[in-house]
C-alpha cells in the first residue's frame, strides 16, 4: 500500500512495485478522472511496455464529476463505493475475475 504525496511525479518505486502485483486499486477523494490514479495507471502502461511485462488490473476510485448530496464523509464515501470494505471487495473482484476488456464500475474505471 502505498500514500501518494504527489500526482507530479509519481514515485518510481512505487510504479515498480505496483507493476508486481496483479491488481492495483487507486482511491482518492478528488474527482477520479484526470487524478492520481489516472495518472498512475498511464505510468503503469509506461512502464509495462519499458519491461516487457504485462499490465496488473487495475481500479481508479474517486469520486464522479457530478453533482454530489452533501452529508457525512462515511455516508458519501460508502455510498460512492469507497469506504474500505468497498474497496477491498473491489480489489478481491478484480483479482479473481478472468481478464476482460476494460469496463466502468461505479465511479471507478477498471483497466482488465
Amino acid at each position: 500500500m502505498w500514500d501518494v504525496q504527489s500526482a507530479m511525479p509519481l514515485d518510481e518505486s512505487m510504479i515498480r512495485d505496483a507493476l508486481s502485483a496483479s491488481v492495483v486499486v487507486t482511491a482518492e477523494d478528488g474527482v477520479v478522472e484526470g487524478g492520481v490514479g489516472a495518472h498512475a495507471t498511464a505510468a503503469l502502461h509506461r512502464a509495462a511496455i519499458c519491461a516487457g511485462s504485462d499490465v496488473p488490473r487495475v481500479a481508479v476510485c474517486g469520486t464522479p464529476v457530478a453533482y454530489l448530496a452533501q452529508g457525512k464523509s462515511d455516508d458519501m464515501l460508502g455510498a460512492l463505493g469507497l469506504d474500505a470494505n468497498a474497496l477491498a471487495a473491489l480489489a478481491e473482484d478484480l483479482y479473481l475475475a478472468p481478464r476482460a476488456p476494460a469496463t466502468r464500475l461505479g465511479a471507478g474505471i477498471v483497466s482488465a
